[in-house]
């Protein structure tokens, strides 16, 4: 599970500060990877090698909506549904999100958030794939599979 705490500004332009839960089960990243083959651990390794934050914005929006759920406070449940999902998709925290990962954060941002919203196998496998992607640059390949450099 990874947890953001983000401030924003809402829609009457009131400031505001909240705590953001992100995370996928194993069950529920089988069910995401089916429906999005593009989101190999080879691909998100790639993307995220590339540097291009043009190429990781739209993938980034994916996982951040498809990882989003509201934590129980005791830590026993965490909640996902299409309300849910919806809810923070339109809201000020999510562009508040996107526009400090995208655009004012820097490349460890982007790794930390596709590292730790994912079980510990996937997630190991994906740092493995960038440390390779990064240490021989003229292997990246675009997900569409132009190889880079």
């Amino acid at each position: 599970m990874f947890k953001i705490k983000q401030k924003y500004e809402d829609f009457d332009g009131h400031e505001r500060e909240e705590d953001l839960y992100f995370n996928f089960t194993e069950p529920q990243l089988r069910s995401f990877l089916d429906k999005n083959p593009s989101f190999s651990e080879k691909n998100l390794a790639n993307l995220i090698a590339t540097k291009d934050p043009l190429m990781m914005l739209e993938a980034l929006q994916t996982l951040i909506i498809a990882a989003y759920g509201e934590k129980s406070e005791d830590g026993k449940v965490f909640k996902k549904n299409t309300e849910i999902t919806e809810n923070f998709a339109c809201s000020a925290a999510f562009a508040q999100l996107m526009d400090d990962i995208m655009y004012k954060g820097d490349l460890d941002t982007v790794k930390d958030f596709m590292v730790n919203i994912f079980p510990a196998k996937f997630a190991s496998t994906i740092a493995g794939e960038i440390a390779k992607a990064e240490a021989n640059p003229e292997l990246i390949e675009k997900v569409t599979g132009e190889v880079v450099g």
